[in-house]
């Protein structure tokens, strides 16, 4: 009985039949690798996706196509192949950038940056859109010197190409170039918006810049009339906390114009307890927050 189990356990898994698929497939044997298939007590993505790539490398974009529209649940590895395969027929019009940078922004949320930037250099002409894909790419996985070098090559960068810098930097913790691109950014005759402010304040909070938060978001309501979001305020307090403001902070805490929520009252927390504040402010803090989230343990966890 329980060699049956074994036998059974090892037919269910997918891993070692994906493996023939591959073998099969990278000898040129698609009929092999799709009779494994088919033999398969259980499929996962991978199967899938392998089955689809290895026909879109071959040339059988109708194989793919159909293996494709039969798969349960779609992938981003099995779109790569069906992309791979469409663009091989035609199918694909390499200057309609829309699918490319589709593929770009999911490869890059993944962390896998070579993939994303190998679609990219499948764009016969990117426009700015894709552009700013591929710099948000680097600078999202910190290949801050790749983002900067594609940036200095985009012949007409936006308000977005600029954001993306910016934050990127400041993300990184290279606050001190943040500032500066936000500052060329206005020499170049850009009006900044609602994400260059954002990236300008998450480099003062990284580099505990009190003044020049406060400024920020004073300049960005007299001097760009732009109402600051949530968000912006969120950046502030966490200043104003880091620093020992706490008088300030729970100030704007409480008059701000969004109700304060658990992260705003947790970042207080976390400052009370950095800066040894009395007990009973403490606790009146993670009360509020603990309010909001019942099942967020991370305001009680602050205090030990």
């Amino acid at each position: 009985m329980e060699r049956d189990h074994d036998s059974h356990k090892r037919l269910s898994n997918p891993v070692p039949w994906n493996s023939m698929i591959v073998a099969h497939a990278q000898c040129g044997d698609l009929d092999g690798a799709r009779k494994f298939f088919a033999r398969m007590a259980q499929r996962d993505c991978v199967s899938w996706a392998t089955l689809i790539n290895s026909f879109a490398q071959h040339g059988c974009t109708n194989l793919a196509r159909d293996t494709y529209e039969r798969m349960p649940q779609h992938d981003v590895i099995a779109w790569t192949g069906m992309l791979r395969a469409n663009s091989q027929c035609g199918e694909i019009d390499q200057r309609d950038s829309v699918p490319w940078n589709v593929m770009i922004t999911a490869y890059a949320q993944r962390g896998h940056v070579n993939e994303a930037k190998y679609f990219f250099d499948s764009v016969e002409v990117p426009n700015v859109i894709t552009w700013n894909c591929m710099i948000g790419a680097y600078g999202q996985n910190g290949h801050l010197d790749d983002a900067w070098a594609l940036f200095k090559r985009c012949l007409q960068p936006n308000i977005v190409t600029w954001n993306v810098l910016i934050v990127s930097f400041a993300q990184n913790l290279h606050c001190a170039e943040s500032i500066h691109l936000f500052d060329v950014l206005n020499l170049e005759g850009f009006k900044p918006d609602e994400l260059s402010f954002m990236g300008l304040l998450i480099a003062c909070c990284h580099l505990g810049l009190v003044i020049a938060a406060r400024d920020t978001l004073a300049s960005m309501v007299f001097d760009y009339d732009i109402s600051p979001e949530r968000d912006h305020y969120c950046c502030l307090i966490g200043v104003l906390a880091g620093a020992g403001l706490l008088d300030d902070a729970e100030d704007l805490i409480n008059t701000m114009p969004f109700l304060p929520d658990v992260s705003n009252w947790g970042c207080f927390v976390s400052a009370c307890k950095i800066h040894s504040v009395g007990v009973d402010r403490s606790v009146g803090a993670a009360c509020n927050a603990i309010a909001m989230d019942p099942k967020n343990s991370a305001p009680y966890n602050n205090f030990y």
